[in-house]
């Protein structure tokens, strides 16, 4: 009997999650930062960032730039999401040294330093 209660309420806790992650916003909530906030933030919290582009620059498929916005960060585009932004738009090809930019993606550490793991790009000129 005490197994059936067990089972019953690990059945309705996960049955609960569900329903919760169905209502969920069906992806991480992005908020605005500044380059400079993000050495506080967690690395993973999920951002959004405008500034110019510099130093922009592929290496094996990647992506690098920096994003400043008077202080300045790295940021990378990995090969599997550069090609699926290639192959959905023309922003990533519009990327160069000078561009304002608005980038969502999440803080990383490298060395110390806080980066930017880019998912998504749009070039505002």
């Amino acid at each position: 009997m005490r197994d059936e209660h067990l089972f019953l309420s690990c059945a309705m806790l996960a049955a609960a999650g569900l329903l919760l992650f169905s209502l969920g916003t069906g992806g991480p909530a992005y908020a605005a930062e500044s380059v400079g906030g993000l050495s506080g933030l967690q690395p993973g919290s999920a951002v959004t960032v405008s500034g110019v582009a510099q130093s922009v620059y592929q290496r094996n498929g990647n992506v690098f730039f920096t994003v400043c916005d008077g202080e300045c960060a790295r940021a990378v585009i990995f090969r599997g999401a550069a090609a699926a932004m290639a192959s959905a738009g023309p922003e990533i090809a519009l990327l160069r040294k000078g561009a304002h930019v608005r980038v969502k993606g999440t803080v990383s550490r490298h060395d110390g330093e806080s980066g930017l793991v880019v998912e998504s790009l749009e070039v505002l000129e």
